[in-house]
């Protein structure tokens, strides 16, 4: 992206300011000038009074990213910044994501009311006392704490994936984010978008960000991966389909040559992790329709709940997708189904083990009537060791593709 000029002092040099500093340490945030312009702006105006904002978007499309970048601008500019991150392993542990942000303040709590001193140090395990923590003492206690160490320098505090925050900490969190109007203290969130839902109560701004554009997209593959063949560069602009992560991991991955026409590409493990995480967290039926979709090469919604009728040896209805819509994985419309994102289906291919793949294509082959080609494939991607009989029907298929021109699928065919 273009970046801002610098003032230029009476001796005619650059005069690099905080600006300069924080993107100068972190990459070129390509086609996101206006987001940074809204996080410089909270900053800028601190003095005004305390600010909360929540920017939301799907994975890797740069929320912890624009985090960063806030926390280098802001220590630049003198604040203090506390950091917490909400974490699924912790999130069953009570104040576990407040304890990162509040311990490196947690000396100062000498000073507040008792029962609020007592209350905050019960929370992180630190007292005598073993009842359990009052949530409103302890977010009272916090919300006192920032504000007193806010009078010898403003706070940007920062709060990263708060979907996976421990429920104590998220409440503590909604609770300072309605009372900062008079303090100097700047409070950032990020979560993923499928998961707003989870804080409708809470009267906070909010910052969406959006896919890169195509010129954005296009520069930033440029700057990572300058070298790409004009082929792969544009197999990697299409699956990504603006998302910065995918575009930055996408030419780290293993590189394989295809044939025809594939619908997913090899991902890096940061990539995988990224797309695969909402998945993951579904129900076992819902899990195994999407592997159906990822694996199908139609949208066909009606092939879809079939197939995992013969999967999973039980009725499948519509219903068992509704958690993967709720989730914003996937789009159901006039009797078609669609990953939002094209690398969903990639993580979920890559994802399974291939027993479930072999599976999945057997239960597609049983299901699809009507297209003789299509139910060859499916058998010939569930069978195992030489097969005589579906070589010939393979051969057979690979020479209706051709008379009909369609060359990819005869050479995949064959």
């Amino acid at each position: 992206m273009a970046r801002r000029s610098s003032k230029a002092d009476p001796s005619g040099q650059r005069r690099h300011g905080p600006r300069d500093a924080a993107r100068g340490i972190l990459p070129d945030f390509q086609g996101r000038e206006a987001d940074i312009a809204r996080i410089e702006k909270l900053l800028d105006h601190v003095g005004d009074g305390g600010k909360a904002l929540l920017i939301s978007g799907e994975a890797g499309i740069g929320k912890t990213t624009l985090l960063e970048f806030a926390q280098v601008f802001a220590r630049q500019r003198g604040f203090r910044v506390l950091y917490m991150s909400g974490v699924i392993a912790e999130a069953h542990l009570p104040f576990a994501a407040l304890q990162q942000a509040v311990g490196p303040i947690l000396r100062q709590a000498e000073k507040l009311p008792q029962r609020q001193h007592a209350a905050l140090l019960a929370a992180f395990g630190l007292g005598d006392d073993t009842t359990v923590p009052d949530t409103f003492l302890v977010a009272l206690a916090t919300l006192t704490l920032l504000t007193e160490s806010a009078v010898r320098k403003p706070i940007l505090l920062v709060a990263d994936d708060i979907q996976w925050l421990d429920q104590p900490s998220h409440d503590v969190l909604s609770f300072i984010s309605r009372r900062l109007s008079s303090d100097p203290i700047v409070l950032l969130m990020a979560a993923r978008s499928d998961s707003e839902e989870a804080f409708p109560h809470w009267s906070v701004p909010r910052h969406q960000l959006s896919r890169l554009d195509a010129a954005a997209a296009e520069r930033l593959l440029d700057a990572e991966s300058p070298d790409l063949p004009l082929d792969l560069r544009q197999r990697f602009l299409d699956v990504a389909a603006g998302n910065p992560l995918a575009l930055v991991e996408l030419p780290r991955g293993e590189r394989k040559p295809e044939t025809g026409e594939s619908h997913w590409v090899p991902l890096t493990d940061r990539l995988e992790r990224a797309f695969f995480s909402r998945v993951s967290v579904l129900p076992t039926a819902t899990r195994a329709l999407l592997l159906i979709i990822a694996e199908n090469d139609s949208r066909s919604i009606r092939e879809v709940l079939d197939a995992g009728e013969v999967l999973l040896h039980e009725k499948v209805a519509l219903e068992t997708l509704a958690p993967a819509a709720s989730a914003r994985l996937i789009e159901i419309a006039a009797g078609e189904v669609r990953f939002r994102h094209p690398l969903v289906r990639s993580a979920i291919h890559q994802a399974s083990s291939p027993v479930m793949r072999h599976n999945i294509h057997a239960a597609l082959s049983r299901v699809i009537i009507d297209e003789p080609d299509r139910r060859i494939w499916h058998r010939m991607a569930s069978a195992v060791g030489p097969d005589e009989a579906l070589a010939a029907e393979l051969d057979a298929a690979a020479a209706r593709s051709q008379r009909r021109g369609a060359l990819a699928t005869a050479i995949t065919a064959l």
